[in-house]
C-alpha cells in the first residue's frame, strides 16, 4: 500500500471513528448503520480515487445479526466495466481486512462492487447538479404539498416524477432544492407544472431511464394487441362453432 494512499485511509478512519464515538450512544437500531456507512465513506473513498475511480456511493445494508451487505457504486467517465469492479472488489477487501476497527464493527459482511446503472440511484445533493435535463423517480421522507392553479386544490405527495431543471444554492452555494417539472395535477396530462423540492425531503432518489421506459411501455402494448387479438380470435372460432 503507498504511503499517500495509507496517509489518507489513516486520516479519514480517524475522522470517521471520532465521528462514531461521539453519536454511537444516541444511536437507534435504525440509525447506527447509517454512522458505520460514514466510517466505511472516509476509509474506502482514498482506496477507490486510487484506481482513478469516483466512488459514486455506497450502501451498508443490515443482513441478519452483526452482518451486513456492503454495496459499493462507482464510476468512470468512460464507463465502468466487470475488470474495473473486481479491480475496486480486491483494493477494498484489503483495505478492510487491514483496518480491523472497521472490520470488527462491521463482522461479517458481503461486498459488491457495480457501476451506478441506468436508473442511478444519487446519494449527495452536489450530485445532482450535473443532471438537469433528466427524469428522476423521487421518494419524500414526508408528505409535500402540490397546488393545482387552476382548481386551486391540493394535492399530498409521497412520490414524485419528474424532470429536473434546475438545483437552487443556498448561500453557501450548497444545492438545497430541485427545480422539478412535473406533469399538471389535472386531467390534462399533457400540461406541466413547476414545483420546488426541498433536498431534505428526499428519501431516496433515482433516474428513470426512459429507454427502459419506452421499451417496457411498449412490451405492454404489445401484450395487449396480443391478449385483444387471442380473444377477438376466440369469439370467431366460437361463433363458426355455433350450430347452422
Amino acid at each position: 500500500m503507498d504511503i499517500g494512499l495509507n496517509t489518507g485511509l489513516n486520516t479519514g478512519l480517524n475522522t470517521g471513528l471520532k465521528k462514531f464515538k461521539k453519536n454511537q450512544n444516541n444511536m437507534s437500531p435504525i440509525e447506527a448503520p447509517n454512522a458505520l456507512s460514514d466510517i466505511l465513506l472516509a476509509v474506502i473513498q482514498p482506496a477507490v480515487a486510487a484506481l482513478s475511480f469516483e466512488l459514486w456511493g455506497l450502501e451498508c445494508l443490515p443482513s441478519g445479526r452483526n452482518n451486513f451487505l456492503l454495496r459499493i457504486y462507482i464510476d468512470h467517465e468512460q464507463g465502468i466495466t466487470v475488470d474495473h469492479c473486481e479491480a475496486v472488489s480486491r483494493q477494498v477487501s484489503a483495505v478492510l481486512d487491514v483496518e480491523t476497527a472497521v472490520s470488527d464493527r462491521l463482522g461479517n459482511y458481503i461486498l459488491e462492487v457495480s457501476s451506478p446503472g441506468l436508473e442511478r440511484v444519487f446519494f449527495y445533493p452536489s450530485q445532482y447538479v450535473n443532471y438537469c435535463g433528466e427524469l428522476f423517480n423521487i421518494k419524500l421522507n414526508t408528505r409535500f404539498e402540490i397546488k393545482n392553479s387552476e382548481t386551486s386544490t391540493s394535492v399530498f405527495h409521497r412520490r414524485i416524477l419528474g424532470r429536473l431543471q434546475a438545483v437552487q444554492m443556498d448561500k453557501n452555494n450548497e444545492p438545497e432544492a430541485l427545480v422539478l417539472m412535473i406533469k399538471n395535477q389535472n386531467q390534462n396530462q399533457n400540461q406541466t407544472q413547476s414545483i420546488i423540492l426541498p433536498i431534505g425531503m428526499i428519501q431516496k432518489a433515482h433516474l428513470v431511464s426512459e429507454v427502459i421506459s419506452e421499451t417496457l411501455t411498449n412490451g405492454r402494448k404489445s401484450n395487449k394487441n396480443i391478449k385483444n387479438k387471442n380473444i377477438k380470435n376466440k369469439k370467431l372460432a366460437s361463433k363458426g362453432n355455433e350450430p347452422s
